[in-house]
């Protein structure tokens, strides 16, 4: 049971950045606290709502052209189309733009 009180001096600054790491970790302050002091490991960042949103219009976009990458490589295959240097260029581009997006959400 937990029945002792600790009290702690912050800047706002400081009790800002703290109540903000505990909402994005779905937290209470109390709960991230005792964790950080005591070296329990803290869940990931969860995702808000705009995020997760933004995160399954990438997602859709990567099977869209992952689509597109397995539909020019099957054309490829059977001889039906030469390689397109340019348009595998594009396609690569395209997976790393979306690739640092989910980073920078997950982050």
């Amino acid at each position: 049971m937990r029945n002792k009180l600790m009290k702690v001096r912050l800047t706002q600054s400081e009790l800002a950045t703290i109540l903000e790491a505990a909402e994005a970790k779905g937290l209470t302050v109390s709960e991230l606290c005792r964790r950080s002091a005591l070296g329990v490991r803290l869940p990931r960042r969860r995702l808000d709502r705009r995020d997760a949103e933004i995160l399954a219009r990438l997602l859709a976009s990567l099977g869209k052209i992952g689509s597109n990458l397995n539909q020019l490589v099957r054309a490829v295959n059977i001889g039906k189309v030469p390689i397109d240097d340019n348009a595998t260029v594009s396609t690569l581009r395209d997976i790393d733009y979306l690739r640092q997006h989910i980073r920078e959400i997950l982050q």
